[in-house]
């Protein structure tokens, strides 16, 4: 069992005030666990924490294993016609984020 960490609480508050039918952590074609998914658009959302996924704004690791390996996937994942929207720690955490202006649902 894992505990969601505060921005994938965020994420999925805006979720369910929007009345969006997704599931969480979920695997997806066996290729890889996703933070959430939306299955009636082939939706991936991912909330990508500043410091482990190499955000350059507040992190020094931009290249790291995970960035690298988060561009690989998010390839794959389009390529089998999933949509991908990666959501950065600093956006999802301000006051303002709204998570309407990211979905086209």
């Amino acid at each position: 069992k894992f505990n969601d960490t505060n921005i994938e609480q965020v994420i999925e508050r805006h979720l369910k005030e929007m009345g969006v039918e997704y599931l969480k952590q979920q695997w997806i074609q066996n290729i890889a666990l996703v933070d959430f998914y939306i299955p009636a658009t082939k939706t991936i959302i991912e909330a990508d924490g500043c410091y482990w996924h190499g955000c350059t704004l507040h992190s020094k690791r931009e290249n790291n294993r995970k960035s690298i390996k988060d561009k690989v996937r998010t390839r794959v994942f389009r390529d089998l016609g999933y949509k991908v929207l990666h959501l950065w720690e600093h956006d999802i955490m301000l006051p303002s984020f709204d998570l309407r202006k990211h979905l086209s649902i």
